[in-house]
């Protein structure tokens, strides 16, 4: 039986899942606007979205990946999946050493004054991750799906 079908669906729907929770981050906070429980309500989602849903689909990726190019089925010497390789790297970084903590302290901020001077620059520097985030997916889902350096 042949597995890869099985093991890009896996890939494919992992960045699916991952990529659209990711853009729905913006969404939750413009709609919590400056209210505290509305606020800490929409952060505490993204946090268990972040935890629970991305992250793991994040490794699911990582490991369907690996997958396809140990089994032969992918060429790692393609200089558009070593390019997609770095930025996901790079993302994941991003995601576990920068994001999580931000959103942390993003939290405790709008627990402690959603109007604040704290609040707002979290707010800000949490923003930036967001769009850094989101131009790292769609190079790499650009990457993964025109393969233009072949």
């Amino acid at each position: 039986m042949d597995w890869f079908p099985f093991v890009l669906f896996a890939h494919v729907l992992a960045a699916m899942v991952a990529v659209g929770a990711n853009l729905t981050y913006v969404i939750w906070i413009r709609l919590a606007g400056r209210d505290r429980t509305r606020l800490t309500f929409a952060i505490g989602g993204i946090r268990l979205l972040d935890r629970r849903l991305v992250l793991p689909s994040y490794a699911v990726l990582i490991i369907s990946g690996l997958t396809m190019v140990i089994t032969g089925r992918v060429a790692f010497t393609q200089l558009w999946l070593e390019i997609g390789f770095g930025l996901y790297v790079g993302l994941t970084y991003i995601a576990i050493m920068v994001f999580s903590p931000a959103l942390r302290r993003l939290l405790a901020a709008a627990e402690a004054d959603p109007r604040g001077d704290d609040f707002l620059r979290e707010a800000k520097f949490t923003r930036l991750l967001f769009a850094i985030s989101i131009g790292l997916l769609i190079a790499i889902a650009a990457l993964m799906v025109t393969k233009p350096l072949l």
